[in-house]
């Protein structure tokens, strides 16, 4: 009987044991959580402080600008943190697609080239359209509306609004995962209508803007423009891999509002990703969005 006893004793306490040490492992690991979460909003206000000195200091935006430059990994207790602004003005804006509740001819032809480059069939930007607009008309027979998404399983309509994530795209019409994937890293989704900022596009976007105009052409305007970047669009059009090119410079500029902060920390194996989408307004800087996770 007392080894009985004694028995249950021993398996009670253990398993009161096992008990309190996963709620200390479960609380460490939410404060760990919340502990870098606090740290990525501090990187945040360090971007906002950076982007308006930035802003008083000159009107143009290039990649060799303090901004621009990663931070390296930085220790903290228990852990480190990094970051890395970008120019979200580098990318295309699909947003820009529809202006003034109407198809945009010159972004239309934009995207379409773009869609071109990358291998993929020029005519999906039908189905982007009706996405965004607010009437049930295919922009085309390519296009897709309400009728079209109805009939999935589940059923869903289509937006009829700006995007607010590149992830939207693929509950458009023709989106497969391998389309999503290969278009993801050129296009961003900003509160549009928006510029392309010409100092900081790669050279995809480039050949979009300008066509034609060959990889070669493009990777020695962007090697010319790390020796010096371009103060106005005059200078850009001007250089002399664009001399044969036609280049829809009305959607261009030098500068840029929109900024995406992509934190980083760790602290004791615990990882938060945050990323901020920042607006730098003229009289102030706000953020307009923020997402956990790798992708915004």
């Amino acid at each position: 009987m007392a080894l009985l006893v004694m028995s249950l004793v021993v398996i009670s306490t253990v398993a009161l044991t096992s008990r309190q040490h996963l709620d200390i492992q479960r609380t460490t690991h939410l404060l760990n959580q919340d502990q870098a979460y606090v740290y990525a909003l501090g990187a945040e206000q360090w971007a906002l402080w950076i982007l308006q000195r930035d802003q008083q200091s000159n009107a143009v935006d290039h990649l060799q600008e303090t901004w621009s430059q990663q931070l390296p990994f930085l220790p903290i207790p228990g852990g480190h943190i990094q970051g890395q602004l970008i120019d979200l003005q580098g990318y295309f804006n699909i947003n820009n697609l529809i202006q003034k509740d109407q198809p945009h001819k010159e972004s239309i032809q934009i995207f379409e080239q773009l869609l071109t480059l990358l291998d993929l069939a020029p005519t999906l930007s039908a189905a982007f359209i009706d996405w965004l607009d607010t009437d049930q008309s295919p922009y085309s027979s390519d296009g897709a509306e309400d009728t079209f998404y109805l009939l999935k399983t589940p059923a869903y309509r289509s937006a009829g609004r700006q995007f607010t994530s590149p992830t939207e795209i693929r509950l458009i019409a023709g989106i497969t995962e391998d389309i999503y994937q290969t278009l993801f890293p050129f296009i961003c989704t900003l509160p549009g209508p928006t510029s392309i900022n010409i100092n900081t596009a790669n050279q995809y976007i480039l050949r979009a803007i300008a066509d034609p105009l060959s990889e070669s052409e493009a990777l020695d305007l962007i090697a010319d423009r790390e020796t010096a970047h371009f103060n106005n669009i005059p200078d850009f059009l001007n250089h002399s891999s664009l001399a044969n090119a036609e280049v829809l410079s009305k959607q261009l500029s030098v500068s840029s509002q929109y900024f995406l902060l992509m934190t980083q920390v760790e602290i004791d194996r615990q990882v938060v990703h945050l990323n901020s989408l920042l607006y730098r307004a003229p009289e102030k800087i706000q953020v307009l969005l923020r997402s956990q996770g790798i992708f915004y």
